[in-house]
């Protein structure tokens, strides 16, 4: 349990300081990418919005959007959203999902 929090902490300093360029595919705004998705056009360049209403929703089936509004830095959000729902739902077969290896590591123990 240490270690999620361990891990969110680090990915949430990632996102927050822009990780390895900007946090976004669009010049800084999600909302450019969402198409009808009107979660995504209310979360604007803050794709950690998108994913606390998810999780809050248990909606897995959204975590991938993530990366496709807001980009690749923001793998560990969607990782993360994947691996709160496994865990709250008691499905482990969503840390499969989770493309980033440690934090899928992190899903498997932390799931089962």
């Amino acid at each position: 349990m240490i270690k999620r929090y361990f891990w969110l902490a680090i990915l949430f300093a990632f996102v927050v300081s822009g990780g390895c360029g900007s946090s976004t595919t669009n010049g800084g705004d999600g909302g450019d990418n969402c198409g009808s998705d009107t979660l995504c056009t209310q979360c604007g360049n803050d794709p950690w919005c998108y994913h606390d209403e998810l999780v809050t929703q248990r909606d897995h089936s959204r975590c991938g959007n993530i990366t496709v509004y807001w980009g690749s830095n923001a793998e560990g959000v969607e990782g993360s959203c994947y691996m709160e729902i496994a865990i709250a739902i008691h499905d482990c077969t969503l840390c499969d999902k989770i493309t980033k290896s440690d934090i899928r590591a992190t899903c498997k123990l932390d799931c089962g």
